[in-house]
């Protein structure tokens, strides 16, 4: 059974409820991939090993995009799949901005939607624990998770600075996670004390998310391993746009 999806790696892993419940647990998922470049590896290698944990994906490949056109959403030459994934990603209007991710994948194929059981992703013994009580923050550029929306429709600036320093009297350690260049600016703009945690690609990220004790966070690709494992996070999230929401017990407001 084979799925695509050419989105980034949040999209990815939303997915991922919706095809173990297509596959019912049974190991016979294909997920195909677009590769991208990032900062210092590429799509394909980031999430290649976080999919084969998955006890219902059996491979996983890269689609090497050679034209502008083959980069664009839905555009598989030559690939025949089951179920493109990207087709949730094209509906508009209130479902895109406001129906939580995961949700759309069920409801664009006519399946049956229930909030997945936590955890929702599968990451192995592996455990990562440098200290027993460590918070992380996670802020990309991507989705300017710098403002809060006010009720009266004003923007007013999030105080990672006070963020920071409130973490550091709770937890033994407070680390960085995400792009070395996204670590440089939170340093410059913030404080240049935070420590950096070096992970390798998405498992590892998983793995450092599901041991710590908190997170604080933009809309990423932290966010999206928080809500399937189950781990304590406050997000600041994209102006009022709710599609990033799972609304659990768990989830807070910046």
């Amino acid at each position: 059974m084979i799925f695509a999806h050419s989105g980034n790696i949040g999209d990815i892993l939303w997915s991922l409820p919706f095809v173990s419940e297509v596959c019912k647990q049974q190991r016979i998922a294909d997920y195909i991939v677009k590769n991208a470049n990032f900062e210092r590896s590429n799509q394909y290698d980031s999430v290649k090993r976080i999919l084969l944990a998955q006890p219902f994906i059996r491979s996983v490949a890269s689609f090497n995009p050679q034209s502008e056109e083959e980069s664009k959403w839905s555009v598989w030459p030559g690939c025949k799949l089951d179920y493109d994934l990207d087709a949730a990603r094209k509906q508009r209007g209130r479902v895109l901005k406001h129906v939580y991710h995961v949700q759309r994948y069920f409801e664009y194929f006519g399946i049956a939607y229930s909030k997945p059981c936590v955890p929702w992703i599968t990451i192995g013994d592996y455990k990562y624990s440098p200290k027993t009580n460590y918070a992380l923050i996670s802020l990309t550029d991507r989705w300017h998770g710098k403002v809060h929306l006010e009720k009266n429709g004003d923007l007013t600036p999030i105080d990672w600075k006070r963020i920071y320093d409130s973490a550091r009297t709770q937890f033994d350690e407070v680390f960085f996670i995400g792009f070395p260049s996204e670590w440089h600016k939170f340093k410059a703009d913030y404080d240049n004390e935070i420590d950096y945690l070096f992970c390798e690609d998405v498992l590892d990220l998983a793995c450092v998310v599901n041991s710590c004790s908190v997170l604080y966070c933009n809309q990423g690709p932290a966010l999206v391993l928080a809500q399937a494992l189950g781990k304590e996070y406050h997000c600041a999230w994209f102006l009022e746009r709710t599609n990033c929401k799972q609304h659990t017990p768990n989830e807070h407001t910046l």
